[in-house]
């Protein structure tokens, strides 16, 4: 069956509201229903922090899948199953990878997040091997230069912890007699594990959900520790409507969402940007929040909002106006302008 389990001290990274920060891993350890349920509004916090996945695989064709945004340090990071974003039967990972927060009945209240990257562990990658199903996706920007988790927040997330805990299964069940177009969840006790997987061997819980609920979170005290791998041993096809299983969050899981979890955005006047600037001529505008805004290339404009805001030009010639708040406006290699700016430097 494989080496014996071995896995490091149980490590974790805190849950994130939007816009809060603390994204460093950290060591430590951070009731039960049979059928899904609805959790409530899919826009609620936190239950917008889970959504809809689309993609296609050019063998099989369009499909749907479950993620969760989960808190990293790009803040551009969503979980989901491996064979979410890759099939290993032909070697190709997904294409027109969308994962939609807070996704029902077609629509799309928080936007939709294009994967800029997929990733999945290296033994579901080498030899497809279930106790290792999980894949992440680092999401661009949405127009605005925001990212995802400045958007919506972001789950925990949790490694070698403990199995024996009560979990909340989220997913978008698609098969019936669900239809995919509403959040569903299950919450279940650790039910044991599969004996037919490879160590560390995947985890099963009572839930009834379907194909299409593959990739969601499973949550224990704030954290993503799991997913929805599969049913009776069949990936995407659930002929036991009774358990669904999922792999075990140890080193594989961690040294993934170490690959994945990106870089710290840059500062703009000492504060993290909140706003980032890309390719061709852009407009951002701020929240009511405190913002930071950093434009790119290009003759762009940063708006600010009703907070007291930061507004750093880029290598282009910029326009850049404060809002209702104290805004410090900060010019960049071009020749920038600046408009009701409380504090300026380096503009006019």
């Amino acid at each position: 069956m494989g080496r014996a389990e071995h896995q490091s001290p149980p490590t974790f990274v805190a849950p994130s509201p939007p816009g809060g920060g603390g994204s460093a891993l950290r060591r430590g350890t951070g009731g039960a229903s049979a059928s899904a349920f609805s959790p409530g509004s899919e826009r609620s916090f936190p239950n917008r922090l889970h959504g809809r996945v689309f993609g296609t695989y050019s063998a099989l064709g369009d499909f749907s899948c479950s993620g969760t945004a989960v808190n990293s340090l790009g803040r551009s990071l969503v979980i989901t199953a491996g064979h979410c974003v890759f099939d290993p039967q032909t070697g190709e990972f997904a294409t027109n990878w969308i994962f939609v927060p807070g996704y029902r009945d077609g629509r799309a209240p928080f936007g939709r997040w294009r994967a800029r990257s997929l990733r999945a562990s290296a033994p579901w990658v080498r030899a497809e091997n279930i106790s290792f199903d999980v894949g992440a996706a680092t999401v661009r920007r949405n127009r605005n230069g925001r990212a995802l988790q400045d958007v919506i927040g972001g789950r925990g997330i949790g490694f070698g912890q403990a199995r024996d805990r009560l979990y909340t299964s989220y997913g978008y069940p698609a098969e019936l007699p669900f239809d995919g177009e509403r959040l569903e969840a299950c919450r279940s006790p650790y039910r044991g594990d599969d004996p037919d997987t490879d160590p560390p061997r995947t985890m099963r819980i009572t839930c009834d959900m379907t194909g299409g609920s593959s990739g969601g979170g499973w949550v224990s005290d704030g954290m993503v520790l799991s997913l929805n791998s599969y049913c009776t041993g069949l990936v995407l096809v659930c002929l036991d409507n009774t358990s669904m299983y999922g792999p075990y969050f140890g080193d594989g899981a961690k040294d993934l969402y170490l690959r994945s979890r990106g870089s710290l955005p840059p500062r703009c006047a000492g504060r993290r940007v909140t706003h980032l600037g890309g390719r061709g001529v852009q407009r951002l505008t701020g929240t009511k929040s405190a913002d930071s805004i950093r434009l790119g290339p290009g003759g762009d404009s940063a708006r600010g909002g009703r907070g007291s805001d930061r507004l750093c030009g880029g290598p282009g010639r910029d326009r850049l106006r404060g809002g209702p708040g104290f805004d410090i406006c900060i010019g960049g290699p071009g020749r920038d302008v600046a408009l009701a700016c409380e504090r300026r430097r380096g503009v006019p």
